[in-house]
């Protein structure tokens, strides 16, 4: 299957709906957070999540995804690790965090990308990828290219 296909195919499938939600969307026991995707929302988030499900053969947390096709509970509690956050309450942040992003193999999208020097405080072995709109930077070198190509 050409790979444009399989990410879409793949797209697709993570955001059907079964009796008990987005099936990928939920945490699975066991799963170790690897990726920090510390992309701005509206930059490619949810093709990089959809990527990495792929990548990672685990659940993603897209934070896009996941406060508008989940439960309540999902803005909640990031409103509450915000105002923990915004407290400078580090050890609730922290203890937030890990109840939120425990069971996925990687997270993306905001808030957390705003939350990434805490998220490396938990996952300190985790690959960050970061996607950049300044002058130079991956995300207009990566839109350079593809008008090139």
């Amino acid at each position: 299957m050409p790979w444009d296909q399989l990410i879409a195919s793949t797209f697709t499938s993570c955001h059907k709906n079964n009796n008990n939600g987005p099936a990928s969307l939920l945490p699975r026991p066991g799963t170790q957070l690897q990726v920090i995707g510390a992309g701005l929302s509206r930059t490619g988030t949810a093709s990089f999540s959809a990527a990495l499900k792929i990548l990672l053969d685990g659940p993603i947390y897209h934070e896009g995804t996941q406060t508008t096709m989940e439960p309540p509970v999902e803005i909640k509690s990031w409103n509450q690790i915000l105002r923990a956050w915004l407290a400078g309450d580090s050890a609730t942040t922290l203890s937030l965090l890990r109840r939120r992003t425990t069971g996925y193999a990687a997270i993306t999208d905001a808030p957390a990308s705003q939350f990434v020097p805490e998220l490396l405080t938990l996952y300190p072995r985790q690959q960050g990828h970061r996607h950049s709109l300044r002058p130079g930077g991956l995300g207009q070198e990566h839109a350079a290219n593809q008008l090139a190509g």
